[in-house]
């Protein structure tokens, strides 16, 4: 799809998504009619702020290169509570893929000009050991690619 090619306009691809969806899904159906086989994902989406507009855009992408993917989005914030502790939904819905989306908002342990390097250092452990522990319980349980 034209619209879909380097460089695009994201501003545009928001505003006509759902419309770009129908056309990408009609397409596939008649692909699918014709005995192609369509590839089929389930991307979780875990996020440290809001993920929504990601979905829509990566499903459009997934969609024109002939992917149908069905979504899992966490609560807002809630990526590591789900990633480490567990989530009923998202242990049911199995995911082949996760995607971690965070942002500077998310870490936790931030050196001051004050800190020491030995300071500094500690915190730089303590966010690493947090990411380490939801990549290895994400990795435990769905045995998928994480992103």
């Amino acid at each position: 799809m034209v619209d879909l090619t380097y460089p695009f306009d994201s501003a545009y691809l928001l505003k006509k998504r759902k419309s770009l969806k129908r056309e990408l899904l009609a397409h596939l159906e008649s692909l699918a009619q014709s005995g192609v086989k369509i590839l089929e994902k389930r991307i979780a989406i875990l996020g440290g702020s809001t993920t929504h507009d990601i979905r829509d855009m990566l499903e459009l992408f997934l969609l024109n290169y002939g992917v149908k993917a069905e979504f899992y989005e966490s609560e807002y914030d809630q990526w590591w509570n789900d990633a480490v502790f567990g989530n009923a939904e998202l242990d049911d819905f199995t995911p082949d893929i996760v995607f971690i989306h965070t942002s500077l908002r998310n870490i936790q342990n931030f050196p001051t000009v004050r800190d020491s390097k030995s300071e500094i250092e500690g915190n730089l452990e303590a966010n690493f050991a947090r990411w380490k522990a939801a990549w290895e319980k994400i990795s435990e349980k769905f045995r998928c690619p994480i992103i």
